[in-house]
């Protein structure tokens, strides 16, 4: 599959256009990685560099008493590059072979500036993985 077709079926960049998409592939650098069931992405604390997209398999996500499952397609990493110190907030383990793609950390900042479409969508979905009472703060505050 090429980057062009990886990318038009990923939820993030689905909102890019054909010739968007053409123009910014060849200028941002992607990793790829197979992993197999039980190999450890990334552990809580250590430092974040690229963005982590699981593209087929299940990772576990674990910090504290917090536990959760995720299926591909999923953004694994999506705002730790914007915490103070840029620590990962969770463990990633892989619960089965999977796949997953890696966006470096300057190569998603110039997606973010340099393609508006890209960033309301990243921005979309990071609402929505904010905790419903950080919302209700949010609307409340912005009234």
């Amino acid at each position: 599959m090429s980057a062009f077709d990886l990318f038009t079926k990923l939820p993030l960049f689905d909102c890019l256009s054909q010739e968007d998409l053409m123009q910014l592939i060849p200028k941002i650098a992607l990793d790829f990685e197979d992993v197999p069931n039980g190999h450890i992405l990334y552990k809580t604390g250590t430092t974040c560099k690229r963005v982590v997209y699981l593209l087929k398999g299940r990772v576990s996500l674990r910090s504290g008493s917090t536990d959760r499952t995720v299926h591909a397609p999923a953004l694994l990493v999506h705002a730790e590059l914007f915490r103070t110190g840029k620590k990962h907030a969770f463990t990633a383990q892989a619960q089965e072979d999977s796949s997953l793609m890696y966006v470096d950390e300057v190569s998603f900042m110039f997606m973010l500036r340099n393609h508006s479409t890209f960033l309301n969508q990243y921005l979309h979905k990071m609402i929505h993985l904010l905790p419903e009472h950080t919302t209700t703060v949010l609307t409340k505050t912005n009234k």
